[in-house]
């Protein structure tokens, strides 16, 4: 009785796993369709004609002359090779299936580059943010140190196995370490892909920044605190993060008990004013503005 019932429950392990597998493939297919609409057509093409030319090669061995035969199959080798050359980004995520992290429309960064308008509106969250700070703290702070930027979901127009998260120019306030222009942030990495996957405000200290070997180095040194809200998806029925906005603050030439006195104060008062500036809904409406494409955004397995 024991063995039946393992048999039993591995059988269901077994075909939940093969259902979850086949699920995702179906979703890779749907995303290579719908993101690659020429290159699966033409995948599709060349395939067809190398299965047409294999039987005709093999006939003509057959029943004409072995020489032409060869000629075709060689022939068929061309499309064969064309159409593997087209999927060859789908073999390794077949042999590694990916978590579907989100799928969605999302602002497609590799056509999308202007975001000059909004300058105006991180500068004044900036702003404010510091009016916020000190109005709580009764403490001085420089301008200067505060920063405001957006990151957005940079990945492949095809099936991207991995995406990351980018901070593009025009959603840069007062980011003046250009090291920092180079920070792309995986699922889960740092404030920025937590907020994003979880699509909750968080609040970041430098104790607990990420500690990464190829994003640690990028990182402004004087970097003390980051606060990361989410830009979420407007005007459909599922509301997801296509975003991530951060406010966060340098500690160079404030005093460490005004450092403090800001941390202590940050989770949740400070946080919570900020949330309410109206230029954040202002950016999240712009942002929802922009013409968007259908993604699938995963998260590999590593072999």
């Amino acid at each position: 009785m024991g063995k039946d019932q393992q048999s039993t429950n591995d059988q269901k392990a077994d075909a939940k796993n093969y259902n979850k597998f086949a699920g995702t493939i179906e979703r890779l297919t749907e995303s290579f369709m719908k993101n690659a609409p020429l290159q699966a057509r033409l995948m599709m093409v060349f395939f067809a004609i190398s299965i047409l030319l294999i039987p005709l090669a093999i006939g003509a061995v057959l029943f004409i002359n072995p020489i032409y035969g060869i000629c075709v199959l060689l022939i068929s080798l061309v499309p064969m090779g064309i159409t593997f050359y087209i999927i060859r980004i789908v073999l390794p995520i077949i042999a590694h299936p990916p978590t579907v992290i989100h799928e969605g429309e999302y602002i497609d960064t590799t056509r999308y580059r202007s975001f000059s308008q909004f300058s105006t509106y991180l500068d004044a969250v900036r702003k404010k943010s510091h009016e916020i700070i000190q109005t709580e703290t009764n403490q001085t702070v420089p301008l200067d140190n505060i920063r405001a930027n957006v990151f957005l979901p940079d990945c492949a127009p095809v099936n991207s196995v991995f995406f990351k998260l980018s901070m593009p120019a025009g959603l840069r306030c007062n980011m003046k370490n250009p090291s920092e222009w180079k920070i792309r942030f995986m699922p889960g990495q740092g404030s920025v892909g937590t907020c994003f996957n979880e699509g909750q405000t968080r609040v970041t200290l430098d104790k607990h920044f990420i500690n990464v070997e190829d994003i640690k180095p990028l990182i402004d040194p004087n970097l003390k605190w980051i606060l990361s809200i989410p830009i979420m998806k407007e005007g459909t029925k599922e509301k997801y993060p296509i975003g991530v906005l951060n406010i966060d603050c340098l500690k160079n030439g404030i005093e460490k008990r005004t450092l403090d006195m800001i941390t202590s104060k940050l989770d949740p008062t400070i946080k919570d004013k900020i949330i309410q500036i109206a230029d954040i809904s202002t950016i999240q409406q712009e942002l929802n503005k922009i013409p968007k494409k259908w993604k699938l955004i995963l998260q590999a397995k590593r072999a």
